[in-house]
């Protein structure tokens, strides 16, 4: 009994033709018709894996055929008989199929870095605990820590930073931030201080040198800032120090004082042994800061488990996500 075509044959030369190749033009579905119409002994076998109805099937074999300039498969007594075309396509087509499954359901990869730009006082109590969070959670990222947050923002649009701990009054559009609960400040001075067995308003600080830690340029006004300069006491002596370390060794050295948050008071006051003034009367305010992000990084899945521990770590409290746009 000779072999007939299952449909009508497509006068085509029976050979695979190579084409540019336009995916526009290409339903991949097909792929899968065409496996199972390669792996199966009848039609209604293969329409019966794929869902397809027998009009269904018709067509996408039809359209395989013209694409492919072959029959593919001709129906004979023992039911489906591959071309020699088909015979060649078989494994192809399986090893295809076999790489877009990998790429549908493989987890995104791990980013090689995270890059956070913050205040050195912060940096003082994160990169560690931040460096170990990413051990385990992201072996294959590793923390790059930013100090400072002169043009913060910019190197966030960029790509050159993923978050930015910090505040912001303005931001084009595509970034987020999440405002984090406030912490308590203490006004920290050295051991022996002029101040010490008094109790002091909140504006009595003034009669002391005040520092302040320039923890970016000012001149440039859409930057991110620190919330640090906002809590510290009025003062007609101010000074300004590059950083944290440079303000504990004056605090050492002179009777002026600095306002930080309490979770940076503790370790200044144990690694440089420092003290702090009792006050009455009005409290600090407290220090206020926020996590700022683009939205390129906003649902991968390291960067928002990198926020969410950050967060906590900051307020010592579990931390949800919402959006907030900066900027509309």
């Amino acid at each position: 009994m000779a072999s007939k075509p299952i449909f009508p044959a497509v006068s085509l030369p029976s050979q695979v033709v190579e084409r540019p190749l336009d995916l526009s033009a290409i339903d991949l579905n097909l792929l899968v018709w065409l496996s199972a119409i390669l792996r199966c002994h009848s039609i209604s076998q293969a329409r019966k894996e794929v869902g397809l109805s027998a009009r269904g099937a018709a067509q996408s074999l039809l359209r395989l055929r013209e694409h492919f300039r072959d029959e593919l498969v001709v129906v004979d007594k023992r039911g489906l008989t591959l071309t020699p075309v088909a015979m060649r396509l078989r494994p192809r087509v399986e090893s295809a199929l076999e790489a877009i499954d990998r790429i549908l359901t493989a987890s995104a990869p791990e980013p090689e870095r995270f890059t956070l730009a913050m205040p050195d006082h912060q940096a003082l109590l994160l990169v560690g605990k931040l460096t170990a969070y990413f051990r385990k959670a992201s072996p294959s990222t590793s923390l790059r820590p930013v100090i400072g947050l002169t043009n913060a923002l910019v190197k966030l649009e960029n790509g050159e930073v993923d978050l930015v701990l910090g505040n912001a009054n303005d931001a084009p559009v595509g970034f987020f931030r999440r405002t984090l609960p406030g912490i308590p400040t203490i006004c920290l001075c050295r051991r022996g201080h002029m101040g010490k067995g008094h109790e002091f308003d909140y504006s009595e600080l003034a009669q002391f040198t005040s520092l302040r830690i320039n923890a970016t340029d000012n001149a440039n006004v859409a930057d991110a800032f620190d919330g640090l300069d906002l809590i510290q006491p009025p003062s007609n002596r101010t000074l300004k120090v590059p950083d944290i370390h440079t303000a504990a060794v004056l605090l050492q050295q002179t009777d002026a004082v600095l306002v930080v948050p309490v979770t940076t008071a503790k370790c200044l006051i144990e690694r440089y042994e420092l003290d702090s003034l009792a006050l009455s009367g009005k409290k600090l305010p407290e220090y206020k800061v926020g996590l700022i992000w683009h939205e390129r990084g906003h649902r991968d899945e390291v960067h928002t488990g990198a926020r969410n521990i950050l967060s906590s770590f900051i307020a010592n409290e579990p931390s949800g996500e919402g959006r907030h746009a900066v900027s509309s």
